[in-house]
């Protein structure tokens, strides 16, 4: 069973229910159910299930109070936006919004699929109901279409140029098919007085309550989150400066793009890295006054850092921590003083990378290897090397 995209949480000292060790880790610990809905569950896969559940009850319960929240502010922000007599969309006040309602005019109630007519259609129709004869001249189609050209939207004159000459109808087929395009033109024609603000309004609220609220990740790179459905509805509705959960897709330049090894490297100079992350031991003799910090050279290798990169975080670390005496390739001893800082502020300290960029993937994307970041920072990605600014 899964909550919010995970497993159950050990929630209870270290365990997910009271019936289980503490640090269980097995399938069944921590919320797998083995049984069918046939054989029925049993108590504790019951249980799992009540919680798995019980998130699909929530949720709806959240979601409805908050797309509808957003539904009320749109609708307040459009409720005096309305279409005059001219076509235009204007509000309370006669300001002109937009000179045409959805630069077409048409209404999409009345619309097939979107499109005013749908002209491949309209042809077919025709071509069943009259009789065959001879086919009509490009010259002719042609000058029928200019004479009809400012009464028909120019996709609707260019899907008829496209789709006349191919079609063999006779001149009367012709006549036909345009006057039977601009009766239904005519048609899907948005109502003067129609209240466009409200309806807007409602056509983004009403599927907002049917979006799932929580984060789903990209397909195929579990690694990074993306806020999608209603959060990220209502951080669009609210301009808001700063997204949750930020992140960038880089391109790289010719040199690095083809080349995965040199993709990875480019990855590696982005993604922040802390101390934390490459500490493999940390050990405090009180008696000497000095702590002994020993490096994960196999994490360091994954993360991309060489020893040049280590001691310059050292030496940036001077100050407060005081100089780091090397006793091995990956061991370094620190004379504690009054100023340095406790362990767990020391595993904060950085490495390398960009601090706003938790992580950087690289990924195939058609024949080139691009980047994708946990977090963005645009100013400070435009300076790595390897990064194509275009």
């Amino acid at each position: 069973q899964a909550i919010r995209g995970k497993r159950i949480m050990r929630g209870y000292a270290n365990r997910t229910l009271p019936h289980f060790r503490k640090g269980d880790p097995s399938p069944h610990a921590r919320g797998f159910i083995y049984s069918c809905y046939r054989d029925g569950l049993n108590p504790i896969e019951f249980f799992f299930h009540a919680m798995g559940g019980r998130e699909g009850l929530v949720d709806t319960a959240v979601r409805t109070q908050q797309s509808g929240y957003m539904q009320r502010r749109l609708i307040n922000a459009l409720e005096h936006l309305r279409v005059e007599y001219d076509g235009t969309v204007r509000d309370s006040l006669g300001n002109i919004i937009e000179f045409r309602y959805g630069e077409d005019g048409v209404d999409p109630a009345k619309s097939d699929h979107g499109k005013a007519v749908n002209i491949e259609q309209l042809i077919e129709r025709v071509k069943i109901s009259m009789e065959g004869g001879e086919p009509a001249s490009k010259d002719y189609i042609e000058a029928r279409l200019k004479d009809v050209e400012g009464r028909l939207t120019p996709s609707l004159i260019e899907d008829l140029r496209r789709r006349l000459p191919a079609s063999g109808l006779s001149r009367e087929g012709v006549e036909e098919v345009l006057n039977t395009a601009l009766r239904s033109y005519d048609f899907s024609l948005v109502e003067a007085g129609e209240a466009v603000g409200t309806v807007a309004a409602q056509s983004i609220g009403e599927p907002g309550t049917q979006m799932t609220l929580r984060t789903f990740h990209y397909a195929g790179v579990a690694e990074l989150n993306v806020t999608l459905g209603l959060p990220r509805l209502i951080e669009l509705v609210d301009a808001r400066r700063v997204p949750s959960t930020p992140v960038m897709t880089i391109y790289l330049d010719e040199r690095h793009r083809k080349n995965p090894e040199k993709a990875r490297e480019v990855a590696q100079r982005l993604a922040y890295t802390v101390m934390g992350d490459i500490i493999r031991s940390l050990n405090i003799d009180v008696k000497r006054d000095v702590m002994e910090i020993t490096f994960d050279p196999s994490k360091m290798e994954d993360l991309g850092v060489n020893q040049m990169e280590l001691e310059a975080a050292l030496r940036r670390m001077e100050r407060e921590l005081g100089k780091a005496e090397k006793l091995d390739e990956y061991t370094y001893s620190v004379k504690l003083s009054k100023k340095a800082p406790d362990p767990e502020r020391l595993m904060e300290k950085p490495v390398k990378g960009i601090p706003q960029i938790k992580r950087a993937l690289t990924i195939l994307e058609g024949d080139e290897w691009v980047i994708r970041t946990d977090g963005s920072s645009l100013k400070d990605v435009l300076n790595i090397e390897g990064v194509d600014p275009l």
